[in-house]
């Protein structure tokens, strides 16, 4: 991760990739505050280099819904997934 931030800076759409799989990863390990955290910080990415309507910006919505779905805040997540 290092190294992508020290060529692409931190707001590159790559970044923001990056930050959803690591949410991803943890999603599947079990912590999904660290995945929300992560997950949060891909779309806060996504929002500010490519905008809202780009088709992206789906992957980390998705990951919050399911992530708060896991955790149990089901109203939360439908937040992130009724859009």
């Amino acid at each position: 991760m290092e190294i992508l931030l020290d060529i692409l800076g931190k707001s590159h759409p790559e970044i923001a990739k990056v930050y959803n799989n690591i949410g991803g990863a943890y999603l599947l390990m079990g912590k999904y505050d660290e995945a929300i955290a992560n997950y949060q910080s891909s779309l806060s990415m996504f929002l500010e280099t490519v905008g809202e309507q780009n088709p992206m910006v789906a992957e980390p919505y998705r990951g919050l819904g399911i992530a708060y779905t896991l955790k149990g805040q089901q109203n939360k997540a439908l937040t992130y997934l009724n859009l």
